[in-house]
């Protein structure tokens, strides 16, 4: 870890624990929002799009950039 603050920062199994850890010091808003999502399905204004293999996320990606819409060019 690098930075001013890396002795005070214990690592933990899994990343989103870590970090849900470290910023519980800091009392973060709680902002609830559907685009977090974390379900399979897609949605053209998601912010999250979990468990994707490298050629699915090539492909969203190639839609969004073509069309605007990573779910799909109709």
């Amino acid at each position: 870890m690098a930075g001013a603050q890396a002795a005070h920062l214990k690592p933990y199994q899994g990343e989103d624990v870590s970090v849900g850890i470290w910023l519980s010091a800091v009392g973060p808003n709680f902002v609830n929002d559907y685009r977090w999502f974390c379900g399979r399905e897609c949605d053209a204004g998601t912010f999250t799009s979990p468990e994707n293999d490298p050629e699915e996320l090539r492909e969203m990606w190639a839609d969004l950039q073509t069309c605007g819409d990573p779910c799909g060019c109709s």
